[in-house]
């Protein structure tokens, strides 16, 4: 290349830059929100099938019935923000679990490390040595522990196991909150403990244990043998207060109940036949919040079904 040419190409026009594009930010809120309302369209593939005792109170054959032949997609959406509800009250109960009862030395049942996942049956164990040799009777943290003055033990080394249930004949899984041993002894009376989160207003007029918790309180204790049970109730007001606990008895009549729902729907359910529902009226407790309440109590909703069953068979 020539000294003209050199030049030349020193002078030549610089191609002009691409404008760089900037790209719109992450909106994380919007992105959350998203997530959270395509969750709540879609059903938990690991959710367990059988009669849940949380769903038991409100289950109604009837009202089965009608879901499968008045399809209605909306009644089982949740919502982003009635997600984030239920979150809240599942967070909740594994910070009682896990820093509350557990310390405190009287929640029962399995636990499992959490840096080697070893589990150990029993009350809430010291902090694992082989993963945290501080804690040793040599270690600094363990030297100050076994002072007589030692600090009150605190949780985040173990990870409780709610207690797993399954009733094979009548095909009720679920999960209890934990079993409490209040003496702290081994050896102690078991009884159940459920835990619940409930809004400021609800909680301030809170008098009684309510009947929906009472009900599926009752099938932990007949699938556990247990007689009694603990439900502590939580406020999630912004001001934190004492919890309010109630005790609950065994009452063997919610357990025939519940016997009576699930017989009716193994014989109703396969057919897709209308029987009677668990409400009384438009008015009644159940009624409130179901889907269907107009469908059950309008005139001819019998002669309906049947033509539509009807339709289907053929």
């Amino acid at each position: 290349m020539g000294l003209r040419d050199i030049i030349e190409e020193f002078h030549a026009p610089k191609p002009e830059p691409e404008p760089e594009v900037e790209e719109p930010p992450y909106r994380i809120d919007e992105e959350l929100w998203r997530y959270l309302n395509r969750l709540g369209d879609s059903k938990d593939p690991s959710r367990r099938p059988g009669y849940h005792p949380s769903q038991m109170y409100d289950f109604c054959v009837r009202k089965e019935v009608l879901a499968h032949y008045f399809k209605k997609p909306e009644a089982d959406y949740i919502p982003p923000d009635l997600h984030l509800i239920f979150d809240w009250g599942t967070a909740w109960h594994w910070m009682a679990q896990n820093h509350h009862f557990g310390p405190m030395g009287v929640l029962w049942g399995e636990w499992v490390c959490n840096l080697c996942a070893e589990k150990v049956e029993g009350f809430m164990p010291d902090p694992h040595v082989a993963c945290y040799p501080e804690f040793s009777k040599e270690g600094r943290i363990g030297k100050i522990l076994a002072a007589e003055d030692a600090p009150v033990k605190r949780g985040g080394f173990w990870t409780y196991q709610e207690p797993s249930l399954y009733d094979e004949e009548w095909d009720i899984p679920g999960h209890a909150d934990g079993i409490l041993k209040l003496s702290g002894k081994p050896g102690g009376d078991a009884t159940l403990l459920e835990i619940k989160t409930i809004n400021g207003r609800g909680f301030k007029t809170l008098s009684a244990p309510q009947e929906k918790y009472v009900f599926q309180i009752n099938i932990y204790l007949w699938l556990l043998n247990l007689k009694r049970a603990w439900l502590v109730y939580y406020t999630k007001d912004a001001k934190q207060e004492k919890p309010k606990v109630f005790r609950v008895s065994y009452d063997p009549d919610v357990i025939e109940e519940v016997k009576r729902r699930i017989k009716l729907h193994r014989r109703a359910w396969p057919e897709k036949r209308l029987v009677r529902g668990i409400c009384r009226s438009r008015i009644d407790p159940h009624a409130k919040y179901c889907q269907w309440v107009n469908e059950c109590f309008s005139d001819g909703i019998e002669e309906t079904v049947e033509q539509l069953k009807d339709a289907q068979d053929e």
